[in-house]
């Protein structure tokens, strides 16, 4: 509301007025060594600024409909995101003093530098709070040696202000949203109806409250490593379904799980049950992050949800005409796919040539690409999991190689991992 014409773009779901936006919108190239200078790394904001300082205006319009765009399917993605964003959001800093942008696009800079800014500054709140309960826990006003439970202390209203205030803060604009949709008619079956939506809610919330500390934690390390001079390019992002295996779950989280169990092990006995309650979602997060991680990955879930009625939305029930064109378009235009679709890609020259035709080549990613060839080779394509499975389809030269050296085997045991049975048969389906 109080951005009115001064608002930003979202990714790619935009409508744009072509013309000005090719002729105002260059992205410019920060002086200076990456990470803080070089290309920027987050474009809605400065491009959004860049229309308004021409003269144009940039609205957001919720009743647009017939634009979409995929989320990263697990938490490990998502966190790739983020830690891009975080290093392109603190270059909007260096954006601050720039000549003839509204006020509005200023404050979005620093909002969208405090929102991973934040992260570090929330966790060294946690330490000088806990700090402090060290000492008050223990200490009565006139000095005296008191106990967590003692009454004098349970009393005290400000944990349960500070509580109300950041409950009424993170879960009213959700009661708000759920409230407007309940008043609306017939909206509500669009969201599975009001129970399912209401329960949804405190699901969404219970999952948001255990995510915060996971984010907080990498966010903190994405912001110390951008201001030490650590950055990340621009990669290609995952939008399809990709499971995270607990091998990976636990190679990314691990640490973060272990840091809450051991913070957990080491402030109960200081601090005392009563103390050490306040603490509860937040170690209780980092010390989950592997499951979560892990579960939260699992498109299985997803589908049992959606069958329950659980975090549906609109699209879902009523799928849009842009999806049901994309659908038949596929159909139409696209061979079928049968089996296991990494085995058709590599094996099917059709797909094979679609698939690289629409890739890069991904340079880096070369050496371990071609040891995931090689394990792909001499295992089959089970021996791969999903992650190293994306790895070689996102890589044009991986595929391409993969694809010549699987036709090229004369091995019996390989081809039939891939779904040839004999050198005759590869001649026959060739």
């Amino acid at each position: 509301f109080w951005q009115l014409g001064d608002g930003h773009y979202i990714g790619h779901n935009a409508m744009l007025r072509i013309a000005p936006f090719s002729q105002y919108c260059a992205l410019p190239v920060l002086p200076g060594r990456a990470p803080l200078g070089g290309p920027l790394l987050s474009h809605d904001f400065v491009e959004a600024a860049l229309m308004a300082k021409s003269g144009w205006e940039v609205w957001f319009v919720p009743s647009l409909s017939g634009s979409y765009e995929e989320v990263p399917p697990t938490l490990i993605d998502d966190l790739k995101r983020d830690r891009r964003w975080a290093q392109g959001n603190l270059q909007h800093l260096r954006l601050l003093a720039g000549e003839g942008l509204r006020p509005a696009h200023r404050f979005l800079f620093v909002n969208g530098a405090m929102s991973f800014l934040a992260a570090p500054l929330w966790g060294l709140f946690l330490i000088l709070g806990a700090l402090g309960s060290l000492h008050w826990a223990n200490t009565a006003s006139d000095g005296s040696v008191i106990t967590p439970l003692d009454w004098d202390w349970l009393v005290s209203p400000m944990p349960f202000w500070l509580f109300g205030v950041t409950a009424i803060l993170l879960l009213s604009p959700k009661f708000l949203a759920v409230l407007w949709v309940l008043r609306q008619h017939g909206r509500k079956e669009q969201f599975g109806g009001a129970f399912h939506l209401v329960i949804s809610m405190f699901l969404e919330s219970l999952f948001s409250i255990l995510m915060a500390p996971i984010r907080m934690a990498f966010h903190s390390q994405f912001v110390i490593q951008t201001l030490m001079g650590r950055g990340v390019s621009w990669g290609a992002q995952v939008r399809g379904d990709q499971e995270t295996s607990w091998r990976d779950a636990l190679r990314y989280f691990g640490w973060c799980s272990a840091l809450g169990l051991i913070l957990a092990g080491v402030l109960y006995p200081f601090l005392g049950a009563w103390h050490f309650a306040w603490l509860v979602p937040i170690l209780g997060g980092l010390a989950s992050a592997v499951p979560l991680a892990a579960w939260t990955s699992r498109p299985a879930l997803g589908r049992w949800a959606q069958r329950h009625r659980l975090f549906v939305i609109p699209e879902e029930v009523h799928v849009p005409q842009e999806l049901q064109s994309l659908s038949a378009d596929r159909v139409a235009y696209m061979p079928h796919i049968e089996g296991d679709p990494f085995v058709q890609v590599v094996v099917d020259p059709r797909f094979n040539a679609i698939h690289t035709a629409l890739q890069r080549n991904r340079t880096a990613a070369w050496p371990r690409a071609a040891k995931l060839c090689h394990k792909a080779l001499e295992q089959g394509p089970q021996g791969l999991s999903n992650r190293e499975r994306n790895v070689l389809l996102t890589d044009r030269n991986s595929m391409l190689a993969l694809h010549r050296a699987v036709w090229s085997t004369a091995d019996r045991t390989r081809l039939a991992a891939w779904g040839l049975q004999s050198e005759a048969q590869v001649l026959s389906d060739a």
